[in-house]
């Protein structure tokens, strides 16, 4: 998956150059979700569709639910962004790593990888 910009950043090709290229790929990959942390890390990974042979541009995401904070940071380009999340977003975002985690165990199980019963909620 990934998210094509409507607005993509542009940059010249060369240092000191006079032709830009649009970075409008956006990979956030990989996601590490870490429910005791409370928190979802991504890299973020800026690309050009015009031009793939430009260098991946690399930034972060930062989710923290403990702090109701979402941080979007790609420093290269000057682009910060943080903001505050509302109580749906908190839980949203919450469902998704509950919902990744507990499919990821079942599958663990169904494949035989491990023996048990899994647990709800722990």
């Amino acid at each position: 998956m990934s998210i094509v910009l409507t607005v993509a950043p542009q940059i010249n090709t060369v240092l000191g150059g006079s032709t830009l290229v649009s970075y409008d790929h956006v990979v956030l990959s990989p996601i590490n979700f870490n429910q005791e942390a409370n928190s979802i890390n991504a890299t973020v990974r800026l690309t050009s569709t015009a031009d793939p042979t430009m260098d991946v541009i690399q930034g972060r995401l930062v989710i923290d639910l403990s702090a109701g904070t979402l941080l979007f940071a790609i420093e290269q380009l000057d682009i910060v962004r943080k903001m505050n999340l509302s109580g749906g977003q908190i839980t949203a975002a919450g469902l998704i790593m509950s919902n990744a985690a507990d499919a990821l165990e079942a599958g663990i199980l169904d494949l035989g990888v491990a023996a048990g019963i899994q647990a709800t909620g722990a």
